[in-house]
């Protein structure tokens, strides 16, 4: 499925990609960031558990970003066979598996759920559309 990203938003990544935008365009350094800070001081709650792994994936959203921005948005079909991506998809299942995740509501509004990153960087380079998997339709 294809969806059309200028009206998928939800308000529980708004800030992702307002976020990254202002990073992007400003080229504001992450340690500059309140988000960074929050992450660091360890008031939000994170995957990753010390500051070299915080570190560590936003460095590689970085590389996410301008490898999209310099080769445009590419499927996880695309990306298996390439070695030089940020997130390449996993070879134990097939890549259609690890797209952007949606759900369907029952007005037909699509309902993001995984795939922040991707996402968000779409949304910031201003991409028209993305590959998703959709995992739950509502009748």
């Amino acid at each position: 499925m294809i969806v059309h990203l200028q009206n998928s938003l939800t308000l529980k990544i708004l800030h992702s990609v307002l976020l990254l935008r202002d990073i992007s365009r400003d080229n504001v350094p992450w340690e500059e960031t309140e988000i960074y800070n929050k992450l660091m001081s360890r008031d939000i709650s994170s995957r990753y558990d010390s500051d070299d792994n915080i570190k560590a994936r936003l460095g590689e959203v970085d590389v996410l970003h301008n490898q999209v921005d310099e080769n445009g948005y590419m499927s996880q079909r695309q990306l298996q066979y390439k070695d030089d991506t940020a997130f390449s998809p996993t070879e134990k299942s097939p890549p259609e598996k690890e797209e952007v995740l949606v759900n369907i509501g029952r007005d037909g509004e699509i309902i993001f759920c995984t795939g922040r990153h991707r996402f968000c960087v779409a949304r910031v380079l201003d991409i028209d559309q993305i590959p998703v998997r959709v995992h739950v339709r509502h009748q």
